[in-house]
């Protein structure tokens, strides 16, 4: 009836006019479910934004502002070395609430006498800035070299064990959305000359090289001839000899070590008339020997066919040698 009413009013009269905007009523464009109405962010998600109409005197915009953090009142920090690397390991205070740390779900429930009703979220800070983050700077001689953030209390970060210097880590409260926010921080100087490192036992020289050069140790090696074969290359003697120690890094870093190294020397005359095949097994590992066949030893050449006297293991080291038999 009352579209048929409508007819016959719009057949006489003729179509209806659209109503002006009054100027009382502005269009603006918000955060969904913010008020006072807040300013959208640049690149947050389009989903949680919505335009709308409102009176002129409320059309006015306040800036997205995350609420405020609670204050850290503690955080820790320790280094201890391994055998590649210093691991910082950081903790903090538990944030007090717990909730904050986690994105709020799509659904809210409310509670009244006896009875839990459940409806739709329309706005929560942490779909805007982010649930709230532990954060950490790490800064060496004065610079951020990373910026570790976590849902936990606990932070591991590895630092080469040839890094040295000043450090520093501090510590805050932010969100993941937003690091701009921070609570107070809470900062603890490293010193990485301090930090324990358990000395291993050196079996070889590669052994030895490969630790000095994490510290800049610089060894000074002296060879020592030894009558058994196996000896070659052996740390035999070190001086200091931290072997097996717990020291700081300061106790050995850019230091001299005095290494007495296993030596071995083959005096060819000593070997003529023996069995071949009896010194490539006994030498396979060090020298590079050919052996044309398996007789008794006659001379032993290098690579141009020049005679050799004598055979140091240090000096000579992968070289190659042929075995002249009868």
């Amino acid at each position: 009836m009352n579209g048929f009413v409508l007819d016959i009013l719009e057949d006489y009269y003729g179509p209806g006019q659209t109503i002006p905007q009054p100027s009382t009523v502005k269009e603006i464009t918000h955060i969904l479910g913010s008020f006072p109405y807040q300013s959208p962010i640049a690149g947050m998600n389009e989903n949680l934004i919505t335009s709308g109409l409102v009176k002129a005197e409320a059309a006015s915009l306040v800036p997205a502002t995350p609420p405020e953090l609670d204050s850290l009142s503690n955080s820790s920090v320790s280094v201890e070395s391994s055998r590649l690397n210093n691991v910082v390991n950081i903790t903090f205070a538990k944030y007090p609430d717990e909730e904050k740390l986690i994105k709020a779900p799509d659904t809210i429930e409310m509670t009244s006498g006896n009875r839990t009703y459940t409806g739709k979220r329309l706005y929560d800070a942490s779909w805007i800035f982010g649930p709230v983050r532990y954060q950490s700077d790490i800064i060496l001689n004065g610079e951020i070299i990373e910026t570790i953030q976590s849902d936990t209390e606990t932070q591991q970060f590895t630092v080469p064990l040839n890094t040295f210097g000043t450090m520093e880590v501090c510590t805050y409260y932010t969100f993941e959305l937003n690091t701009d926010a921070v609570s107070n921080k809470i900062c603890h100087p490293v010193d990485l000359a301090d930090v324990s490192v358990r000395v291993p036992s050196f079996g070889t020289l590669d052994d030895l090289n490969y630790f000095a050069n994490n510290y800049e140790l610089k060894i000074n090696v002296t060879y020592r001839n030894e009558a058994n074969p196996n000896s070659y290359n052996r740390v035999l003697e070190l001086n200091p000899n931290h072997q097996k120690k717990t020291v700081k890094v300061s106790e050995i870093y850019n230091k001299t070590w005095d290494a007495v190294i296993g030596d071995h020397e083959i005096v060819v005359n000593d070997i003529i008339g023996s069995s071949a095949r009896n010194f490539y097994l006994s030498y396979r590992n060090y020298l590079n020997i050919d052996m044309p066949s398996s007789g008794n030893i006659t001379k032993i050449v290098d690579s141009s066919g020049n005679p050799i006297n004598s055979i140091r293991l240090s000096t000579y080291d992968g070289g190659k040698i042929t075995l002249v038999t009868e």
